[in-house]
């Protein structure tokens, strides 16, 4: 897997970084089903739309999807997107 600009706009991983990884996911037992589940929603739209057609809008707690938007509180409903749905 690759990550950064090198590999069209995220970082490539580092040796001893899978360490790291490896603790930040054993870490989600800490978080909310809530904000998991948003932070799937939210990664599932920026990868598949892209971060020029997806932002997060706080003044009007408002997510901006292209030319549309959503409440932002959306992002924590399971199946908002494929990520979510139910068997993903």
């Amino acid at each position: 897997m690759q990550y950064g600009p090198e590999a069209g706009g995220c970082r490539l991983p580092v040796p001893g970084e899978r360490q790291q990884r490896l603790a930040v996911f054993s870490s989600l037992g800490h978080m909310t089903e809530e904000t998991i589940i948003a932070l799937k929603n939210y990664d599932w739209l920026v990868r598949n739309k892209g971060l020029d057609e997806v932002e997060l809008h706080w003044d009007s707690d408002s997510l901006v999807s292209g030319e549309g938007g959503y409440e932002i509180s959306l992002l924590t409903d399971p199946g908002f997107t494929p990520a979510t749905r139910q068997g993903s």
